[in-house]
């Protein structure tokens, strides 16, 4: 047995995971060797090469044991990512990373998540931008008249309420000089929320933003695959749309709805009109902005970002008509 890292009872526990795995060969792995890969996720990520029969397979292993995160939040993102890629992706045919097997084993602290390996970029090339906003319209098609996965959390009015009083606890913790202007801008959100728990409901990736969707601009056509579905749940459709354009000027950002419009329709899913879908965009930017600032002790924060963040959300409360 080949490895590239020395912990041989993890070794023997992914063997008997990937012999385990639907349409594993009989004759099953003869080498393993795992490689840990710098990634931008708060979770140790491995590469692993297996030999098979007659080929070889790349496989990534995600370890939720491994973060600086505390461990109610490692927890929480394990339970909602497994239960997404083990029960809601497959068959789906998204272009997602295949699932090839999860592990929960409180005995021994394994905490893991098996997918395909899916090579591919960060989302750079704006026309690979529009490729992801059309994607989220091929999702909603997916989950169109799907009941809310009990394992998912929930994106109604107490989700929200319960957002932007954290970000105010958290910024009158950091920085209290600056928890006044939050207050305000959270006392204004009565009628925002309502417009949020309004919504219908579908599968929402909850952090799709440029960090989570690789591209392989190999493949024809070029396969979007987000990852890192930690955030994922049960939400409004347009939520996603607010995390991908996040920080764009209002002529990309159109664009970028128009093509999710655009792939909507060809899918059979309804959108509000085009300026209706904007407001909506632009409401969730703000709610956003109150997710940033939740982590702002936890993240440490330094005191100009806070401030930054708490004018920001002054400015998207401003902008908005209701």
């Amino acid at each position: 047995m080949t490895r590239s890292l020395h912990d041989a009872a993890d070794d023997e526990a992914l063997l008997a995971l990937l012999a385990a795995a639907p349409g594993a060969p009989p004759r099953g792995v003869s080498a393993l060797v795992r490689e840990s890969l710098a990634d931008r996720t708060a979770f140790s990520i491995e590469a692993l090469t297996v030999t098979l029969p007659g080929r070889e397979q790349r496989l990534l292993r995600k370890d939720f044991a491994r973060s600086q995160l505390p461990a109610a939040g490692r927890r929480r993102r394990a339970c909602r990512e497994i239960a997404v890629y083990r029960d809601l992706l497959p068959g789906k045919a998204l272009g997602t990373a295949a699932y090839h097997g999860s592990i929960w084993d409180e005995e021994h602290g394994r905490f893991w998540l098996v997918l395909e390996y899916v090579p591919g970029q960060r989302l750079e090339l704006f026309d690979h931008w529009l490729l992801a906003a059309a994607w989220l319209g091929r999702l909603q098609r997916a989950f169109a008249g799907s009941s809310a996965p009990a394992s998912l959390e929930q994106h109604d009015a107490r989700f929200f309420r319960a957002t932007a009083e954290i970000a105010h606890k958290q910024v009158l913790r950091c920085v209290p000089s600056a928890a006044p202007r939050l207050r305000a801008v959270v006392d204004s959100l009565a009628p925002v929320v309502e417009l949020w728990a309004a919504q219908p409901r579908t599968l929402v990736h909850g952090s799709y933003r440029q960090q989570n969707i690789l591209v392989d601009a190999n493949a024809a056509p070029p396969r979007i695959c987000p990852i890192d579905w930690e955030h994922a749940a049960w939400g409004a459709p347009l939520y996603d749309l607010a995390f991908l354009t996040a920080g764009l000027g209002t002529t990309k950002t159109t664009r970028l709805l128009d093509a999710y419009r655009t792939a909507a329709a060809s899918n059979g899913v309804d959108t509000p009109p085009a300026a209706e879908a904007l407001a909506i965009v632009r409401s969730f930017q703000l709610f956003k902005l109150l997710r940033s600032l939740t982590r702002a002790r936890r993240w440490g924060y330094a005191e100009a970002t806070v401030i930054q963040l708490v004018t920001l959300a002054e400015e998207a409360r401003r902008g908005l008509a209701i």
